[in-house]
């Protein structure tokens, strides 16, 4: 879990899920899965291919990750699931609602920063999503990757 990152376009990555599964042509070089295949077994997993077949092996909640944006207390652009897509099938609603909690969270509370979170996701927006983003609107900026894809159209 990085807190600093070398991405030029955010300040820190959150990732509170990992691992993934290749849908189209564009996920051929997938750099996240490149990184999970260099230290998977430093990390305590077997490596296997991020396949549809290997998403319930290599999609990863990290509960223990939730809470890290509101113990930061300067002002940050978040990269959320740097390694993943938050929005994977194998992610749950209830999961997801608890990340838009924290991301909420740290609006709501006084003695926490603006931070700006960034999503992106190789597929259609989740029901939980679009249902939250109206009241974190100012706080978010997400993306679609677009690109020929075989399963999530």
């Amino acid at each position: 879990m990085s807190v600093s990152t070398a991405i030029e376009w955010t300040d820190a990555t959150w990732n509170v899920v990992t691992g993934c599964s290749k849908v189209s042509e564009g996920c051929r070089y997938c750099y996240a899965e490149t990184v999970d295949r260099r230290f998977a077994q430093k990390w305590g997993h077997e490596f296997k291919p991020w396949t549809g077949p290997n998403a319930a092996h290599n999609v990863r909640l990290h509960s223990e990750r939730l809470t890290m944006p509101l113990h930061w207390r300067k002002p940050r652009k978040v990269f959320v699931n740097s390694m993943s897509d938050l929005f994977h099938e194998q992610v749950p609603n209830e999961f997801l609602d608890e990340v838009f909690g924290i991301i909420l969270a740290c609006r709501l509370l006084a003695n926490r920063p603006d931070h700006v979170f960034q999503i992106l996701t190789k597929g259609l927006l989740n029901e939980s999503f679009c249902e939250i983003r109206r009241h974190l609107v100012c706080m978010l900026l997400y993306g679609v990757l677009a690109c020929r894809q075989t399963s999530r159209e």
